[in-house]
């Protein structure tokens, strides 16, 4: 019978406390319905860049010197990688920006190094290349070899 009165009772409670936290997450959820108002993109455009770029630059004596500049700010690892989008490679050509270019030909003052089915690799001068990975794939289109 204790066990019986011990069983009614969690049960009841266990239901009641279930009522307490559907009307609180309904309470809640009747909070966040009304629209909220984001920052206006204008403002958005004023604010200043938050980013400082630290240069080594040779002086006339030949001394090296590091200078902070305002500016772009590019992650290392990234540099120029945002300027290029590659939609589709296939054999010796890759689609970059939406035109069509051929190994080893200048973009944007960038020679493309390398082509496979994953990425690219874009090297300026002697610079480190860099590495443009395909923007979206389209998993509609399959194409089948053997």
């Amino acid at each position: 019978m204790k066990k019986l009165t011990l069983i009614l009772i969690v049960l009841l409670q266990a239901l009641g406390a279930e009522d307490i936290n559907s009307v609180w997450i309904d309470n809640m959820v009747e909070e966040i319905k009304p629209s909220r108002k984001g920052v206006d993109t204008a403002l958005l455009e004023r604010l200043k860049n938050p980013f400082i770029m630290v240069k080594e630059v040779k002086t006339k004596e030949g001394k090296i010197v590091k200078v902070v500049t305002k500016g772009k700010y590019r992650a290392r690892g990234y540099r120029g990688a945002m300027r290029f989008k590659l939609y589709a490679t296939m054999n010796r050509s890759a689609k970059i920006n939406n035109r069509w270019y051929q190994l080893n030909k200048k973009i944007n003052g960038y020679t493309l190094k390398k082509i496979t089915k994953e990425y690219v690799t874009l090297q300026k001068g002697n610079r480190e290349p860099i590495n443009v990975y395909l923007h979206n794939k389209n998993k509609k289109i399959k194409i089948l070899t053997k």
